[in-house]
C-alpha cells in the first residue's frame, strides 16, 4: 500500500548486513551507532563546557552559577540549550540500535517516543542557533536585522515550540504508526516550517556574515594593533562558521523536500536516495545537525588561557582600583 512503502524500503534496507570486527551489523544498526557516538560526544562536550563555565567555589556549594554579566548568562543559557538537544537526540539513536525496523508497519510507542525527543531537541536546537545569531547582531550596532532582534526570534521561537508540540500530542494519541504520521498533513506542515525557518535564516547568517566582513576590512586596516588583528581572525572564523552552518540547514531543506516528495509518491523517476539508510540519516540528520553543534560549541567555547588571562586581568584591575582608593589623606607617611 502506499503508507506501507517506506517501511517497506526501510525493511529491505536493514536486512543490508555488514561485518564490523567480526559482529555482524545491518544497516540500521550502524545509523544507531554513529549516532549515539555523535550526540554522546555532544553531551560530553557541553557537559565540560557548562562546568567550566561556572565557578569551583559555587559548584562546591550546590551547582550555584556565578553569573557575571549577560555574556555569562547567554553562554550558559547557550549550552543548556544544545545539552538538552543532544540528550534528546540520543533515544532516537537508541531505538534505531536496537534492532527493530524504523517506521515499520507495526504500532511502536518506544518509536513514536523517540521521534518525539526528536521533535523536541529540533526545538533546542533552533533556540541555540538563534542565541548566536542575537549575540553577533547585537555587535553591529547600526546595522542590526530586524529578524535577528531578540523580541522577532524569541516570537519565531515560540511559533516553531508550539507546532512541534502540537505535533508531538499528535504524534503520541493518534493510532498509527510513524509511517502515517510521515505521510499526514500536520507532518508535512511542520516540514513546510522547517524548511521556510532554515530558508530565511540561513540567508540572515549569510548576511550577517557579509556586513561581518566589512568589520574584518576595518580591522585589516589597523594590522599593526595586536587586538585588531585578534579581532580580524575572530571574525573570520566567524564567517566560516556560518557558512558551514547555512550550507548544513540548505542540506537539511534538499532532504526534506526529498523525504516528502517520496512518501507523497512525487517522484515520476525511481527515488533518488532510498529513505531511513545510513546514506539517508547522514545526509537528512547527523550531517545537518552533527555539524552545527560542533560548529557552535566552538564559536562559544571560552579557551582555557583567555579564561586565566581574563581572571588575572580582573584581578589586576581590582587591585588597582584598590590602589586608588586610598587618597593621600588616608595615608600615613612617616616623619
Amino acid at each position: 500500500s502506499h503508507l506501507a512503502r517506506p517501511s517497506m524500503q526501510s525493511a529491505g534496507d536493514h536486512k543490508t548486513v555488514t561485518a564490523v570486527l567480526g559482529i555482524r551489523l545491518t544497516d540500521q544498526d550502524e545509523v544507531g551507532i554513529a549516532g549515539c557516538i555523535l550526540f554522546g560526544a555532544m553531551l560530553l562536550w557541553t557537559m565540560v563546557n557548562i562546568l567550566r563555565s561556572m565557578s569551583l567555589a559555587s559548584f562546591l556549594r550546590g551547582f550555584v552559577l556565578k553569573v557575571q554579566g549577560d555574556a555569562t548568562l547567554v553562554r550558559i543559557a547557550f549550552f543548556a540549550s544544545t545539552l538538552l538537544c543532544a540528550a534528546l537526540e540520543l533515544p532516537r539513536y537508541f531505538v534505531l540500535a536496537s534492532g527493530e525496523v524504523y517506521a515499520g508497519t507495526g504500532s511502536n510507542h518506544a518509536q513514536k517516543a523517540a521521534y518525539s525527543c526528536h521533535l523536541t531537541a529540533s526545538i533546542f536546537f533552533f533556540a541555540s542557533f538563534t542565541m548566536i545569531l542575537s549575540a553577533w547582531n547585537s555587535l553591529l550596532v547600526f546595522n542590526e536585522m530586524r529578524l535577528l532582534t531578540k523580541e522577532v526570534l524569541i516570537l519565531v521561537n515560540v511559533v516553531f515550540a508550539l507546532l512541534s508540540a502540537v505535533n508531538i500530542v499528535f504524534l503520541n494519541v493518534s493510532p498509527g504508526t510513524l509511517s502515517t504520521y510521515f505521510v499526514h498533513p500536520m507532518y508535512t506542515t511542520l516540514c513546510a516550517t522547517e524548511a521556510l525557518k532554515n530558508v530565511v535564516y540561513s540567508l540572515c547568517a549569510l548576511l550577517c556574515m557579509r556586513r561581518i566582513g566589512a568589520y574584518q576590512e576595518l580591522a585589516k586596516a589597523h594590522a599593526l594593533d595586536a587586538d585588531a588583528v585578534k579581532l580580524s581572525r575572530a571574525l573570520y572564523k566567524l564567517k566560516v562558521s556560518l557558512l558551514v552552518c547555512s550550507i548544513c540547514f540548505l542540506l537539511r531543506l534538499v532532504m526534506l523536500v526529498l523525504k516528502v516528495c517520496s512518501l507523497e509518491d512525487w517522484f515520476i523517476v525511481e527515488d533518488p536516495i532510498t529513505l531511513f539508510t545510513m546514506k539517508w540519516f547522514a545526509l537528512s540528520d547527523l550531517i545537518p545537525r552533527g555539524v552545527p553543534l560542533a560548529v557552535f560549541l566552538q564559536l562559544m567555547r571560552m579557551p582555557f588561557r583567555s579564561r586565566i588571562r581574563s581572571r588575572r586581568t580582573s584581578a589586576s584591575q581590582q587591585a588597582i582600583e584598590q590602589t586608588s582608593m586610598r587618597t593621600p589623606d588616608n595615608v600615613r607617611t612617616r616623619g
